[in-house]
């Protein structure tokens, strides 16, 4: 077999298409393989599980096997099993690419395509679109991400809207809200209720699917998004899909954060050129230091509020 040569080279992980027995198919609507179509998307950065801005070998390999193995017999009817072969000397976890930030607009443009290929695939005839949500630890700010969440939601549903092309049909947001309003208030742990999301799926007459994002491990301009798509009926550990990516927030996205910050004159002022060192862009020191305004701001506030309550 060709991967058995594989194993003897120190200090190198293979992924391989297929096992020995079976054929690589290729996608002629991608005009690529399968293979190599998921493992790009995957090092785009939708390989990128837990939202850190890497993509280690694990996550790709997880991520090119899952989805190469359910388009092979979603659409092929055949199977085609990914394979990673580790080579002597190999210890740990290595990363394999960190995910280039783009601007917010591209990156959302680039999950609805991705989310609307994945509804097609799997064949759900409606879903719905969740608000984006804080998920993690580690933002010192909080994981309340104010209008950001709503802008966001509003815009996968505009691109599902686009590439959908009425394969599928979406759950209107405001009756969506409202469902899970009376629902006395829906949190991110009754997505993992099979009885509350039955409910909702009721009380929208009909919810097979439901996108969900995350915002995780912001820092500065930069924040890392994910969005999965989540059966409510059928096994709820079961990922249907997911898409994920990292942005880098121009001013007016930073502000839908919905923070309140003084602003300074010499905010505006630019830096003067400078011969010796590349400058950074300015969207991002400006962000950077009204971050750390906001952060002291909130430091004070809460040495008050304790000071008071003695």
């Amino acid at each position: 077999m060709l991967g058995e040569s594989f194993k003897n080279l120190e200090g190198v992980v293979t992924l391989a298409s297929s096992t020995a027995t079976q054929k690589s198919q290729i996608w002629e609507g991608k005009e690529q393989s399968l293979f190599s179509y998921w493992l790009i998307q995957g090092l785009k950065g939708h390989a990128d599980r837990n939202q850190d801005g890497d993509i280690d070998i694990d996550e790709l390999h997880n991520y090119v096997s899952r989805n190469v193995q359910r388009t092979a017999q979603d659409r092929f009817s055949r199977a085609q099993d990914p394979r990673r072969i580790i080579g002597s000397d190999v210890s740990g976890i290595h990363v394999v690419v960190h995910v280039q930030p783009q601007s917010l607009a591209n990156v959302l443009a680039d999950m609805g395509e991705q989310l609307a290929d994945l509804i097609e695939l799997r064949k759900y005839n409606r879903v719905g679109v969740l608000e984006f949500r804080g998920g993690g630890v580690g933002e010192i700010l909080g994981t309340d991400f104010g209008l950001l969440g709503q802008w966001c939601a509003d815009d996968v549903q505009r691109q599902l809207l686009d590439f959908g092309n009425g394969k599928f049909n979406l759950v209107d947001r405001n009756k969506l809200k409202a469902a899970m309003e009376a629902q006395g208030g829906f949190g991110l742990k009754d997505l993992g209720s099979a009885d509350k999301l039955r409910q909702l799926s009721k009380d929208v007459g009909g919810l097979p699917l439901l996108a969900q994002g995350t915002f995780r491990n912001r820092s500065g301009r930069i924040v890392n998004l994910q969005c999965e798509l989540v059966a409510t009926d059928g096994d709820l550990s079961e990922l249907v899909g997911q898409v994920a990516g990292s942005a880098a927030l121009s001013e007016r996205e930073w502000a839908m954060l919905g923070r309140s910050v003084d602003i300074k004159p010499e905010d505006f002022r630019r830096p003067p050129p400078s011969l010796d060192d590349r400058p950074k862009p300015e969207t991002e020191e400006k962000i950077v230091k009204l971050d750390k305004r906001l952060w002291v701001a909130i430091r004070c506030k809460k040495q008050i509020s304790v000071g008071r309550s003695r």
